[in-house]
This record gives C-alpha cells, sequence and structure tokens, in this order.
C-alpha cells in the first residue's frame, strides 16, 4: 500500500485534426487538473417520511486545467490554439491513464472521454510572471474504459 501521488495518473490529449488519433501527453506547464462529477440528483420528500430520499441520477464531468504557457510543448500548445474556437473545432478526446498500476508494463489501465475543451483564459500577463491559462474541459457522454500504450500512444476500447 502507498499514498499516489501527481506523478500516478497521466493525462493525454489528441492534438489531431483528422481522423487518426495523435495522442501527447500534458505536463509542461501544467500546475493541475482537477475533476470535478458535478452529480446530478433527484431529491423527493415523501409524505410518509420525516426525511426526504436523494438519488443520484447522473452526472456532468468536467475537468478544470491550470497551466502556465509554454511555446514549443505539443500539448500546451494545441490547447492554447482551441482559444476562441467554438462549435466542432474545439472537441477531442481526453485519455486518464493509471500510471501506478505495474503490472501493465506497456498497455495500462486508462479511461477515455470524448471532450470539448473551452479555454477561459489564454494567458494573463502579469508583471514578472508566467502567462497563467484556465482550461476547463466538458466531458461529453460516458468514459470508455481501455488501455493505452504509452510507447506507441495507441488506445484500445476493453471488450
Amino acid at each position: 500500500m502507498s499514498q499516489m501521488g501527481n506523478t500516478d495518473k497521466w493525462v493525454y490529449i489528441d492534438k489531431s485534426t483528422t481522423s487518426t488519433a495523435a495522442y501527447v501527453r500534458l505536463g509542461l506547464g501544467v500546475t493541475g487538473v482537477t475533476p470535478a462529477n458535478n452529480i446530478i440528483t433527484d431529491t423527493k420528500h415523501y409524505i410518509n417520511a420525516a426525511n426526504p430520499t436523494t438519488r443520484v441520477k447522473g452526472m456532468s464531468k468536467q475537468f478544470n486545467i491550470a497551466m502556465e504557457r509554454y511555446a514549443g510543448d505539443d500539448a500546451n500548445d494545441f490547447i492554447a490554439g482551441l482559444a476562441e474556437v467554438i462549435g466542432d473545432g474545439a472537441e477531442t478526446t481526453l485519455i486518464i491513464v493509471d500510471h501506478f498500476d505495474k503490472a501493465g508494463v506497456t498497455a495500462k489501465p486508462a479511461k477515455l472521454y470524448n471532450v470539448t475543451i473551452a479555454v477561459n483564459n489564454e494567458g494573463s500577463i502579469v508583471g514578472g510572471g508566467a502567462m497563467d491559462m484556465d482550461v476547463a474541459v466538458y466531458v461529453n457522454g460516458d468514459p470508455v474504459s481501455g488501455t493505452f500504450n504509452e510507447t506507441t500512444a495507441a488506445w484500445t476500447a476493453a471488450t
């Protein structure tokens, strides 16, 4: 048993504009990737009960990415290039890899998410500081479980 750290989950984004995926790892400049499940509930207070009943009906998952602008990094350049992009042009896929799993030498357990990227701030200009970016990643639909080969950057959906 060990505590999980920031290097135990790796994040890859498809930077391709074609039907052939080109996954690159988020890292340089990224100071945080924070998931938010945004749970959707339904609460009923039945007349025969003293307290209400709440059920989880779904979720509207998103990831918030805090990052500094680094020109020349594939993932950073791709995300920065989505500033002010709307519609289908802001859609891609994101893969979260369970890198802590030592059993999978080349193919690690992972989840693929169809996402829409919204660059809320493409670079704050602050005297003496880095250009900070604020990015929201909205998940579209359900994730797909599978494996990701970090050597070949190949995704394989589970059967």
